[in-house]
């Protein structure tokens, strides 16, 4: 095969495995990259780092099927549990915490119960993004016609749809959105707003954040002095339960979205958290802990290993 030939080939391949991106659901994506503003790229940021916070609080939602299915039907149950827990039922003595502020409360019992479908998913992610303290607007939206709930990151009535960003946690398998790229869009006098969170000081997004960590705390020690059966409940036949969605992906795509640097070079917008085949196990890596020190530095801690280290050679004495 001459040279031509050759490079013909590797980069048909190259093309090839940068194109498709293979679902665990059977279905392919097409991957596509789009570039965008240093500003949508913080958004998206925003995004993923919601995406993996809600991903770690609900692994499995409560109506989709793949989940359904790998919980035996836990994850209906869960929801269950999430809609009929209240912090002052289960926490009597912080029912005034509850009651100054519901959204961290609303948190705080889908974080402890982990379960929910798309309106737990994006309360938890708006919750989350509260406690962020970004400037940005945060909007837990649906649009007419369907029966789904997700979060927009940006100004609904001035910003156009490719600089609004879509976190959408219910789908099985997420990725970091902008909304002209999103399947449930639609034209925006039929969006539907539920809550809106504004922009907010960082020492209200602390005391948001401290107040859905404190609950959820006492939540733990609730359900572990008192645990409901619906933690573990299982059934034989899960694809009997009601309501059952099968959605995949929240884009038609896999989009790859890239922003310009200071030399004016296209690089890619780092997110915490892409589209995968597998996102409980993503979720299980283990992270390098990072300690600042005294000097302003910091240092990496090591991982942890697993085998037993060797034992140091003996040291040569003279001849």
């Amino acid at each position: 095969m001459g040279m031509a030939s050759k490079f013909a080939v590797s980069t048909l391949l190259a093309l090839t495995f940068s194109l498709v991106a293979s679902s665990a659901s059977g279905q392919t994506l097409v991957e596509k990259e789009r570039e965008v503003s240093p500003k949508v790229a913080a958004r998206l940021r925003l995004a993923s780092q919601a995406l993996r916070f809600v991903r770690k609080g609900i692994p499995y939602s409560g109506n989709q099927q793949e989940a359904l299915v790998k919980t035996k039907g836990n994850s209906h149950y869960r929801m269950q549990l999430a809609r009929s827990t209240t912090v002052a039922g289960r926490v009597p003595d912080m029912r005034g915490m509850a009651a100054k502020d519901p959204l961290a409360a609303r948190g705080a019992v889908i974080a402890c119960t982990g379960g929910g479908n798309c309106g737990e998913n994006a309360t938890l992610a708006l919750q989350f993004l509260k406690g962020v303290g970004a400037n940005q607007t945060f909007t837990k939206a649906g649009v007419e016609g369907v029966d789904h709930a997700f979060v927009l990151i940006g100004d609904l009535k001035n910003d156009p749809f490719h600089e609004i960003v879509v976190v959408d946690a219910w789908v099985t398998h997420p990725q970091p959105l902008l909304y002209s790229d999103f399947v449930f869009q639609k034209e925006r006098s039929k969006i539907r707003t539920f809550e809106v969170v504004k922009p907010s000081t960082k020492a209200a997004a602390n005391e948001a954040r401290q107040a859905r960590r404190t609950m959820t705390r006492g939540l733990r020690k609730s359900f572990k002095a008192k645990p409901s059966p619906l933690m573990t409940k299982t059934t034989a036949k899960p694809n009997d339960l009601p309501g059952i969605w099968n959605q995949p992906h929240a884009g038609k795509f896999k989009f790859k979205y890239t922003v310009r640097g200071e030399n004016g070079k296209l690089k890619p917008v780092r997110l915490t958290y892409a589209l995968s085949k597998d996102i409980p196990a993503e979720l299980k890596k283990r992270r390098r802990t990072t300690v600042r020190t005294t000097t302003g530095g910091r240092v990496r801690t090591p991982r942890a290993r697993t085998a037993t280290r060797q034992q140091p050679r003996a040291r040569r004495t003279g001849r």
